[in-house]
């Protein structure tokens, strides 16, 4: 996450690309559905260039990633 933080931060489209393909893959390899759908959507962002909507779906994916933690730590 701090790396697609990172590239939003600094309007790096194919860093948010490469950076949410990766977490996309690993959030599919544990079932953690809502964080792989909210990371595709910031690829798709990255790959079309245009940013402006990706600091909301960081904010999103922190809270979700937040949310998976907390129940991981529950079981």
């Amino acid at each position: 996450v701090e790396a697609i933080s990172k590239a939003v931060q600094q309007n790096d489209a194919a860093a948010l690309a490469s950076s949410a393909h990766r977490l996309k893959g690993a959030s599919a390899n544990v079932s953690a559905e809502g964080a792989r759908q909210l990371a595709a959507e910031l690829e798709s962002i990255g790959r079309n260039g245009t940013l402006t909507a990706a600091a909301v779906l960081v904010e999103r994916l922190q809270e979700e990633l937040t949310r998976l933690r907390t129940t991981a730590e529950r079981l």
